[in-house]
């Protein structure tokens, strides 16, 4: 039985989300940090055509994805392929339109500007807990929330 079934069911919102928030916060922490900082100590110089394709990104992708909280992230490019491997993050990353927005936007924008990019395609993210709802909730309240 839920603890909460015969109360109130208009309860202060305002107190159960703070009651909610301190539970979350006192559960143990992901700390995605260091993981983060490693895979930019081991990532390799980019090549011409990375930074060619980061350029583009930066200048015609990333602020009309900013503008509602997402951004793209260039993961790698194969040459012999002519593949673009985009992550795309934030808002973006969980948004049902996410894939179209990178198929029709993002890769007919880095298409026009690198020619050598054949196609953009979705890498995806290694961290499962992104696409866990309770995880996510709780970096969010984290962040939230968070006095450091």
């Amino acid at each position: 039985m839920s603890p909460w079934c015969g109360r109130d069911p208009a309860r202060d919102w305002e107190a159960l989300r703070l009651q909610i928030a301190f539970a979350l916060l006192e559960m143990p922490a992901i700390d995605l940090e260091p993981t983060v900082v490693a895979i930019a100590a081991v990532r390799p110089e980019r090549s011409e055509i990375e930074q060619r394709i980061e350029d583009v990104l930066d200048r015609w992708v990333r602020p009309g994805l900013g503008t509602d909280g997402g951004d793209a992230m260039l993961i790698r490019f194969d040459a012999d392929s002519g593949t673009a491997w985009i992550r795309m993050t934030g808002a973006c990353g969980g948004c049902p339109s996410g894939p179209i927005t990178l198929k029709r936007g993002i890769e007919q924008t880095v298409r026009r500007w690198v020619p050598e990019v054949v196609r953009v395609a979705a890498a995806e993210d290694p961290s499962a807990t992104l696409h866990d709802p309770r995880a996510r909730f709780c970096d969010w309240v984290a962040r939230k929330w968070s006095t450091h």
